[in-house]
């Protein structure tokens, strides 16, 4: 390279710059020394200053120790009267014991004779009477039985059984063929009849209602001549006058025989008769 000449040159002066930011504040300084008092005449203590502003509440200072009780006050005036309280429960009631006995006092007048009281109740049943002797107006009774020349009776009247074995009192009706009851009681009926050739359909009547029925069903292979019997009883209450009888319900099956070799019966008796006042009851 080659060699240069140095040269001095001098520039204009600048403007001047913008102010630069405040500096931090440097230490506090050391304290002075006291100054000299003053001898000037003039030096009097000056004027009180005015009462600066209040300054903030101060903390709640500590709770202070308890005062001496107060003398006792006057009595204060009697208060208003309270509501009336509810009504308690009632106390049990103590029974003392019986005074002693006082003495008799003097009887009174007789009084007038009262009014006639009410009818007392019905004393005791009494015993039961011994039994009495039975009158033989008293007995009812009968037994029939069927002779041959009725054998098949017609249907829809009663059977009349005219052979007789016993009819106390007539009560039988041997022409009609009915039982009339001759006083109200316990009556027991009873039949036992044959029954050949067909089969039997009937029934013991009372005062024309059904009350036992009977009936007999003939096998298809049984003999021309093969003789069954049908059986049966009852025990009814009868009213005086009340009838009952044996009737055949249907033609076609009316299989009733008697003859040499078996027979037909229809029988009853009175088994218990009520006392008339009990009879009048009933009916």
């Amino acid at each position: 390279m080659g060699n240069f000449s140095h040269r001095k040159f001098t520039g204009e002066k600048g403007n001047q710059g913008s102010k630069g930011d405040l500096g931090k504040p440097g230490p506090p300084g050391q304290k002075g020394e006291q100054g000299r008092s003053s001898s000037c005449p003039n030096s009097n203590k000056g004027d009180a200053g005015s009462t600066g502003s209040r300054g903030p509440q101060g903390p709640k200072g500590d709770k202070g120790e308890c005062g001496k009780s107060g003398p006792k006050g006057d009595i204060g005036p009697s208060g208003s009267p309270g509501e009336k309280g509810h009504e308690g429960e009632r106390g049990q009631t103590v029974r003392g014991a019986p005074g002693l006995k006082g003495d008799s006092g003097v009887y009174g007048k007789m009084g007038h004779p009262g009014k006639h009281g009410p009818s007392g109740l019905p004393g005791r049943k009494g015993e039961k009477g011994q039994k009495g002797d039975c009158k033989e107006s008293d007995i009812t009774a009968f037994s029939v039985g069927l002779q041959k020349r009725n054998s098949f009776p017609p249907p829809g009247s009663p059977v009349r059984f005219d052979k007789i074995f016993l009819n106390e009192n007539e009560a039988y009706n041997v022409e009609s063929g009915v039982f009339v009851a001759s006083t109200g009681g316990i009556y027991s009926f009873s039949y036992h009849v044959s029954v050949s050739s067909k089969s039997l359909r009937g029934a013991l009547f009372h005062n024309g209602k059904r009350i036992l029925q009977m009936s007999s069903v003939r096998p298809v292979k049984q003999a021309a001549y093969n003789v069954c019997q049908v059986s049966g009883s009852i025990f009814i209450h009868l009213n005086e006058d009340d009838k009952v009888w044996l009737q055949i319900l249907n033609a076609s099956q009316n299989g009733l025989i008697a003859d040499e070799t078996t027979d037909s019966v229809f029988s009853g008796f009175l088994h218990w008769s009520l006392p008339q006042d009990v009879y009048n009851h009933r009916i």
